[in-house]
């Protein structure tokens, strides 16, 4: 999978990937290319359709805020 310059439906600009999960399902936590730690970060699934877009916590609190750990 393609780690920089990823594209995200949905969102401008670029992203690169900074944390993935792996166990039944697959998520990604994206983080703004243009911005970096200054923008939330975004979580994506397997197919990198955005789950959440203002993740501010790292991919563990993301996955449990959205309901997924």
């Amino acid at each position: 999978m393609k780690t920089e310059n990823v594209k995200l439906k949905g969102l401008t600009g670029t992203w690169y990937l900074i944390d993935e999960y792996h166990d039944t399902c697959t998520y990604y936590l994206f983080e703004s290319e243009q911005h970096g730690e200054d923008w939330p970060a975004v979580l994506t699934d397997g197919n990198l359709t955005v789950i959440d877009d203002q993740c501010l916590e790292g991919l563990d609190q993301a996955l449990i805020d959205n309901g997924l750990a």
